[in-house]
Order: structure tokens, then C-alpha cells, then sequence
């Protein structure tokens, strides 16, 4: 297409990154590590050849793994050559592959183009034309693109944030409730005793309260007995 200098494609999806220490949501992304265009952020190693990952250096201590090491993408064995940096968040992480593995595990799909505008082009020009192969498509700046990301993974930390507050709001409800219905269980028996002596049952449910020292009087009237033996 006139004014594109270059295009690549990216392939994109989710799954399971794991080792023998455990496993971890992940996204897997497919690119041509050879065209320089896109790719991990590289902290150590090198970039991936076939049945060779790249793993974010956060998801790598968490399944304690290292470069030269191997994990498991999309249920398929891969080798550690490269840990990159940026790509874990609270509800996943990233990893690399080359595009032809990509292609080999989940068919010749393609979630992203990344292309090259040549120089001196009109961008907004560029961007109609893009937009119209096919219709509908969605053709954003490099600095646009990644804000909408960011934006998904905030709204997705956002609502397992809520969702883990929800679901410890409830079991502490559960443990409140379970522990007074053990307290008072375990009080039957006093407070049956307690109300066959004359306490009422606002009595029964007041709290207590401290007396002042040196007194102490009965909350409780003395039954018909008692009466008979202290006016004895």
C-alpha cells in the first residue's frame, strides 16, 4: 500500500504459562522476532527462536524458572531463552513465542497489524485507507493503542479487586455470625438458668455494666424461697 514502509503482523491470545513450581495465567504473543519491529522488553537473554519463549521476569520467580530452563505454553513445551520486563499485572502476565509456533498451536489468526508509515506521509490519509481494508477496522498511534490497553488491564485489576473484596466482606460476615451463635450456644444453659431466677429478657440482652467497688447487689429479685427464708 502506498506509504506503508512496513507491516507485521502480531497473533495474540490467552492461556496457561507453567512449570514444575506451579502455573500462571498468561497472555501469549506471537511476533517475528527477526523484524525488529515489536517484541518484549529484554532485561535478560536473547529474543526467541522456534520452540523458544520469552517470559516476564515476575512470572519467572513466582514459577522459579531461569533462562535455560523449560515451561510450558499452551500446553506445549517451550525453552526460557529471555526474561522481559512490564508485562505482569495482578490478574496475568506475557509471553513471547515466534509467530510460526504461535501459528502451529492456534492456526494462522491475527489479532494485531503493526505497520510502518513511510516518511513524509500524510497520516490521516494513511489512516483512511487502512480503515477501509476491510471495513470496520480500528487504526490507532502507537501511543493510542497503548492506553487502551492499559485502560483494560486497570478495569480488569479493578474488578477482581472488587470481586476478592466482595467475596472476604462475606466471609467475614460469616465468621461473625458463626462465632455469636457459638457464644450464645454455648450460653443456653446459663441464660435458661439465669431466666428461671426472674430475669427478664431485656435484662437477659442488656450489657453489663461495672459496679463501683466495695458494692454488690443481685441484678435479680429473690425468688418466692429466698424471700421466705430471709424474712424468716
Amino acid at each position: 500500500m502506498p506509504g506503508v514502509a512496513w507491516a507485521e503482523p502480531i497473533r495474540y491470545t490467552t492461556g496457561m504459562v507453567s512449570s514444575p513450581a506451579g502455573q500462571s495465567a498468561s497472555c501469549v504473543i506471537g511476533y517475528d522476532p527477526t523484524a525488529h519491529h515489536a517484541g518484549p522488553s529484554l532485561v535478560v537473554g536473547r529474543q526467541p527462536g522456534a520452540g523458544e519463549a520469552v517470559l516476564d521476569r515476575q512470572a519467572a520467580t513466582q514459577l522459579s524458572v531461569g533462562v535455560g530452563e523449560q515451561v510450558r505454553v499452551l500446553g506445549q513445551p517451550f525453552t526460557l531463552v529471555g526474561l522481559s520486563t512490564g508485562g505482569t499485572n495482578i490478574a496475568n502476565t506475557t509471553v513471547f513465542i515466534p509467530t510460526a509456533d504461535f501459528a502451529r498451536l492456534r492456526g494462522p489468526t491475527q489479532a494485531y497489524v503493526l505497520v510502518g508509515a513511510r516518511q513524509g506521509v500524510d497520516l490521516g490519509a494513511l489512516r483512511a485507507r487502512l480503515e477501509g481494508i476491510p471495513p470496520g477496522n480500528t487504526v490507532q498511534t502507537s501511543g493510542q493503542f497503548a492506553d487502551s490497553e492499559r485502560r483494560i488491564v486497570t478495569d480488569m485489576s479493578a474488578d477482581l479487586m472488587r470481586i476478592m473484596s466482595g467475596i472476604g466482606f462475606g466471609i467475614a460476615l460469616a465468621v461473625i455470625a458463626l462465632t455469636l451463635f457459638n457464644v450464645t450456644a454455648a450460653k443456653t444453659r446459663e441464660y435458661g438458668v439465669v431466666k428461671a431466677l426472674g430475669a427478664r429478657p431485656g435484662r437477659l440482652a442488656a450489657p453489663s455494666r461495672p459496679r463501683p467497688p466495695g458494692r454488690s447487689r443481685s441484678p435479680l429479685p429473690p425468688p418466692p424461697s429466698w424471700r421466705c427464708c430471709l424474712g424468716w
